[in-house]
């Protein structure tokens, strides 16, 4: 027991002092990018007198109001006028193009000094501080990998996790027969040419569909997946399901959606098809609607974990439809 002690003992008080004292605390880019764990509004405070800081990059997502810490968070950035950006990853997947853009957006455009934080500061900002070292670091994609590592308790790569991002980068690169290089390619191909998982699916249906007013109408949709990856609609998990809305609604759960049809328990493998009737309810009034059909994954976490199928890159799909006065 004791040699047992000694072994564990001295890692173990690394981590504890390191991670929930510390705060997984680290320098990016000196003067420039910090990194840690979730901060609370006392070590925030201190960090900002100390570095000068005038943006806090936040992975979490916004978090409920009754959460003291980061209630504790977003006080103190906004007692010292520091931008509190929240941006919402999940150390679990892969992260969703438009979120990954959008923290690309604010690496080049934010004021700096910058706090880059998650839960942990492992996973998730690890993978921002990768990219922090090459967009405001200079440093090459190889030399900026050393930001996720055992260092920071970032504890082994998983291709379907967050990470996985740098082995579809890899994997492009390879496939070019291009080095890594640094960051204009890799903001370039994050903008053109990455794909999350199987979010790419291409989707055919009638180009009009007419209905009387407030009738519902079946409309044929075919839904073919275009990517690299099987399309998991078998897992109940996922629950991914087939959905019609205003094109003015920027969410599938906006208020104005006309249809929504769960994807029948079959994968798709890459490149294959699966064809299904999406019922649409037309507006009570005669007019012409711009309809977006898309496909949305409701993932472990219910209505608050959503992903539109078209905020991964998945190419826009549209529909016109016709709504006649209906029988008096």
């Amino acid at each position: 027991m004791i040699v047992v002690a000694v072994l564990i003992l001295p890692p173990l008080g690394y981590y504890v002092v390191a991670r929930h004292v510390l705060l997984n605390f680290g320098v990016v880019v000196p003067g420039q990018v910090y990194r840690a764990a979730q901060p609370d509004g006392e070590h925030l405070a201190a960090w900002i007198d100390e570095h000068g800081l005038r943006t806090v990059v936040n992975l979490r997502g916004e978090q409920p109001d009754d959460d003291p810490v980061y209630a504790g968070e977003r006080r103190a950035a906004q007692e010292h006028h520091v931008d509190l950006v929240d941006i919402r990853f999940s150390a679990l997947r892969l992260p969703p193009r438009h979120m990954l853009l959008r923290l690309i957006d604010t690496l080049e455009t934010a004021e700096r000094p910058i706090m880059l934080h998650c839960y942990a500061g492992a996973d998730r900002t690890g993978v921002a501080s990768v990219l922090a070292a090459m967009a405001i670091g200079g440093e090459s994609y190889e030399q900026a990998r050393h930001q996720l590592t055992i260092r920071y308790f970032h504890l082994g790569d998983d291709d379907t996790h967050i990470e996985g991002v740098f082995t579809e980068y890899e994997a492009w690169c390879r496939e070019q027969g291009r080095p890594t290089a640094g960051w204009e390619q890799f903001r370039d191909w994050a903008r053109q040419t990455y794909r999350t998982a199987y979010y790419y699916v291409l989707i055919d249906t009638p180009e009009t569909i007419t209905a009387n007013a407030g009738q519902t109408v079946d409309m044929a949709c075919r839904f073919t997946n275009d990517s690299h990856r099987v399309l998991p609609a078998s897992d109940a998990r996922r629950a991914i399901t087939a959905v019609a809305y205003r094109s003015a609604t920027p969410n599938a759960n906006a208020g104005k959606v006309l249809g929504k049809t769960r994807l029948p328990a079959k994968d798709l493998a890459p490149g294959e098809s699966i064809d299904v009737n999406l019922a649409l309810t037309a507006p009570d009034e005669p007019q012409r609607v711009d309809v977006i059909v898309d496909l949305f994954e409701r993932g472990d976490a219910g209505n608050d974990d959503i992903h539109l199928f078209a905020h991964q890159g998945s190419p826009v799909h549209r529909v016109t439809l016709i709504v006649e006065p209906g029988d008096n």
